[in-house]
């Protein structure tokens, strides 16, 4: 078992010609090489910024579970000629999971705090009946950036982000990955993003593979 918890902060956003302006973006967990679907908006008049979340992974044998939690903080100033803004919050979870079929299970590595990839009992080699390790993995996460229209005289146009997905982890050896995902996602709709996600929100699926080495 693991338990830890993360935190980072901001005490001074920088400020450019705009003012303190920051905006929360990002990709889902597999990057459509387009504009990001997920976004806060604009956010004006920012003074800190903040985020602390727990974490918990639990390994039972060839099983393993993982969950994270993340509250995001933005403490703003005041409005020209103006009252001082609300502060406003954001939170992202996720619980993931994954079991080894083949090879033994992932073993944690206390120097890093994490768990290491699935063990290869004997390199890739169907003749004698060795086929490396192979794993399944699952992941649902949520992310919130999702504000109440005209808080203080400043809209937040941010949006939520849902992502379900699941693939297969292939290790012929120790050094050599192959990876295939499906990804279905959910967007809802953000005056912050262009196109049809500003009205609409966005909802598709995503297949991706990847051949990794490492040495």
């Amino acid at each position: 078992m693991h338990v830890g918890a993360g935190a980072t902060a901001a005490f001074k956003v920088n400020e450019n010609k705009n003012g303190r302006q920051y905006t929360f973006s990002d990709n889902m967990e597999v990057p459509l090489g387009e504009t990001s679907l997920l976004t806060s908006g604009a956010l004006t008049n920012v003074s800190q910024i903040w985020a602390a979340g727990p974490q918990l992974a639990v390994r039972w044998k060839n099983l393993l579970v993982k969950g994270e939690y993340y509250h995001i903080g933005v403490s703003r100033g005041h409005q020209s000629m103006g009252p001082e803004l609300p502060s406003l919050g954001f939170d992202g979870w996720y619980v993931s999971a994954n079991y080894t079929l083949l090879g033994h299970g992932r073993a944690y590595n206390p120097k890093t705090a994490a768990f290491t990839t699935p063990g290869v009992d004997y390199d890739f080699d169907p003749l004698h009946g060795h086929w490396g390790a192979l794993e399944i993995s699952g992941r649902y996460s949520v992310t919130d950036l999702y504000g109440v229209a005209d808080q203080g005289g400043e809209g937040i146009n941010g949006n939520q982000q849902t992502v379900w997905q699941g693939g297969f982890n292939w290790y012929p050896n120790q050094h050599i990955k192959f990876m295939v995902d499906y990804a279905h996602y959910i967007a809802s709709s953000s005056k912050g993003v262009s196109g049809n996600v500003n009205l609409f929100g966005r909802t598709g699926n995503a297949i991706v593979s990847r051949i990794q080495a490492s040495f």
